[in-house]
């Protein structure tokens, strides 16, 4: 039976729509650690970060901000199928290992997930409540200022070929968003 759950890529990196945005971005990462491609699309790319992507967010957050064509970059955790039962119980098992006393929890959702299974579209809420079910253990919610974000992202690669859940579980330390005022590795 195949794995429905991989670590196909463990970092997603965000540009600007521009022409020659994407080499830049690339060679400006490659002057920072050692990467491939796994895949893109418009204006994302997927990569394998040679070392911790979440470790490359913390130590490296002050340099984004020089490359003007970098939107956000993510690490991730998990790469799986839109399999909701698959996608929440493997949510569940990466927030069990990271969340430490008195942490509280925010799950946001990313794009359209459609679950394979039943070809239904499924609303955040849908994926939220998931989520919820599947979790042994309750936690503290903080919906405005969470120290844990757990966030399911629909991702297309391969023009929208290839469909996937990519799940990360972070503090918000962990990832740059030039647009985001909270909740990023550049909140004072």
């Amino acid at each position: 039976m195949q794995r429905l759950c991989k670590q196909l890529f463990n970092l997603i990196v965000v540009f600007e729509p521009r022409w020659g945005a994407r080499s830049r971005v690339e060679r400006f990462l490659s002057s920072l650690t050692r990467y491939s491609i796994f895949g893109s699309s418009q204006h994302v790319l997927f990569l394998r970060l040679y070392e911790d992507p979440f470790k490359f967010v913390e130590k490296n957050c002050e340099k984004f901000v020089n490359e003007p064509f970098l939107l956000r970059i993510i690490p991730v955790d998990i790469v799986c199928q839109p399999k909701t039962s698959m996608f929440a119980r493997e949510a569940c098992r990466i927030l069990s290992e990271k969340v430490l006393e008195g942490d509280k929890i925010a799950i946001r959702v990313e794009g359209s997930i459609v679950d394979v299974d039943v070809k239904k579209k499924l609303h955040k809420l849908d994926v939220v409540n998931a989520i919820v079910a599947s979790c042994e253990k309750k936690y503290s919610v903080d919906l405005t200022n969470p120290t844990i974000i757990v966030l399911v992202k629909s991702v297309s690669v391969y023009g929208g070929s290839q469909k996937y859940v990519a799940i990360s579980v972070v503090r918000p330390n962990q990832i740059y968003s030039r647009n985001s005022s909270r909740l990023t590795c550049l909140s004072p």
